[in-house]
């Protein structure tokens, strides 16, 4: 019964050591893997940054020429002045849109 109780004893301490060991590698793995996740979303939201400034600018120099091409067409009374003005409206729009949809994606 002695030795019985010496390797119970034993093999107790063996599955608690490595119960121990398990647990602790586990936390130190979800840190690590909670700061490769943290690394990255904010990578993703500087990508998603640099993406949305580069898609305002390119509505407002869209913008600006749609204006000047616009009114340039109407004080001359060209009869393409409602063409150009409703492709420039539609440019916008679209342009706005994926304004719109990097915001969802990265944000």
């Amino acid at each position: 019964m002695n030795t019985q109780k010496k390797n119970l004893l034993k093999w107790g301490m063996v599955a608690l050591c490595l119960s121990l060991a398990t647990n602790s590698y586990a936390d130190l793995d979800a840190s690590a893997l909670n700061q490769q996740i943290s690394t990255t979303t904010g990578t993703l939201k500087g990508l998603g940054n640099g993406l949305l400034t580069l898609v305002q600018v390119c509505c407002g120099l869209a913008s600006i020429y749609g204006i000047l091409t616009v009114v340039k067409k109407h004080l001359s009374n060209e009869q393409d002045a409602n063409k150009a003005l409703t492709g420039w409206v539609g440019g916008v729009l679209v342009l706005t849109a994926l304004s719109s949809l990097v915001k969802a994606l990265f944000f």
